[in-house]
């Protein structure tokens, strides 16, 4: 009863706009809609090779690499038929390929030249769409939600510097009573140590 009787007197501050950067631990005070799609671009979600789904579909099949993707580093051409690529985990899936084979079923050959593909895959397989995660106009956080450091680094993938959040209050604590003593010096008879206040403050 008593912390319901203070609480409904303690009216959330006004909103005020802060870098994202220093607003951990608050409450945002507007709604975050996504201005883009996350991820941006079609990649892999998995460490393995880009195929065509049909040119495996008769695995086992020994195919030529002819590139490696990594991410941030999209391939300089589109991959062929017959063909695969080397691709790492989050790099754009290469124009042409529809499908990733995962490394653990599949064997390297000449020197990473070829590559043996073990098993037959559907088209998509360990493939993340545009806009899988997040697509632009969809509300991301919402008016009362706490900007927890996961929400930090949503708020941090789709480029929001800047949120509009009720600012922390400002709280003060004092002790009162005659027989108080602060810090480490000597009590005299009927004293005792503040100790409600510093817990109070922490």
């Amino acid at each position: 009863d008593a912390i319901a009787h203070v609480l409904d007197r303690c009216a959330p501050l006004p909103p005020v706009e802060v870098p994202a950067d220093a607003a951990a631990g608050l409450v945002l005070a507007g709604d975050v809609v996504a201005s883009e799609a996350i991820p941006p671009f079609a990649n892999t979600a998995m460490d393995g090779y880009a195929v065509r789904a049909a040119d495996v579909a008769g695995a086992p099949v020994t195919l030529p690499v002819v590139a490696e993707v990594a991410a941030g580093h999209p391939a300089d051409r589109p991959l062929g038929p017959g063909e695969a690529m080397r691709i790492f985990t989050g790099a754009p899936v290469p124009e042409g390929a529809d499908a990733v084979v995962m490394v653990e079923r599949t064997e390297r050959l000449d020197g990473g030249r070829s590559v043996r593909i073990e098993v037959a895959v559907e088209p998509g397989t360990h493939l993340r769409a545009p806009g899988e995660d997040l697509k632009p106009g969809e509300r991301v956080l919402g008016a009362g939600d706490e900007v927890t450091p996961a929400a930090r680094g949503v708020l941090a993938s789709l480029g929001v510097d800047r949120v509009t959040v009720h600012p922390r209050p400002r709280v003060g604590v004092v002790s009162t009573g005659d027989e108080l003593v602060v810090g480490s010096e000597p009590l005299r008879p009927g004293q005792i140590r503040d100790s409600n206040r510093p817990m109070l403050l922490a």
